[in-house]
């Protein structure tokens, strides 16, 4: 599996910052989480169904990272390379004791850094003890994007 090229985080105390290595603010269970992709065409290299796995964060007292497929995943459905797609992990071993719910906002972001608005996508909110896997697409075959999110690594992250 190779490294992200460059990664990230925004509008984050000096703690944060000077703990990871990025930055990074919370605001009531809330994150922004910013990957910057170098030299995209570099990255179509990577085989269809392989992730580059992207370093863990935390939000709203969970540790998640995130999984990028610049060529796609590979499903029943789904063996061509003709999309990226990106996952949101959540990797607490410890999440047992409570629901662990969330909802995440994919975005590709404009030159100055703001969100293009046909290339947004918010997810429904996932119960994670209810839901190992869920998955979602934004767009029809052919098109650029295709967003895929919301997947728990562990069987026992639960209610």
């Amino acid at each position: 599996m190779r490294r992200p090229i460059h990664r990230r985080t925004t509008r984050a105390s000096a703690a944060a910052a000077a703990a990871t290595g990025s930055t990074s603010t919370i605001f009531a269970g809330a994150m922004r989480y910013e990957l910057k992709i170098v030299e995209y065409s570099r990255t179509k290299a990577v085989p269809n169904g392989c992730s580059m796995k992207y370093p863990a964060f935390t939000a709203a007292g969970h540790t998640w990272h995130v999984g990028y497929f610049p060529n796609g995943v590979i499903g029943a459905e789904e063996a061509e390379a003709d999309y990226v797609a990106f996952f949101l992990y959540l990797n607490d071993n410890d999440a047992a004791e409570e629901a662990v719910k969330a909802q995440a906002i994919f975005s590709l972001l404009d030159i100055e850094g703001n969100p293009v608005s046909s290339y947004t996508f918010t997810t429904v909110l996932v119960n994670f003890s209810e839901k190992k896997y869920w998955v979602t697409r934004t767009s029809s075959r052919g098109n650029l994007w295709r967003i895929h999110c919301i997947s728990r690594t562990i069987a026992s992250a639960s209610g």
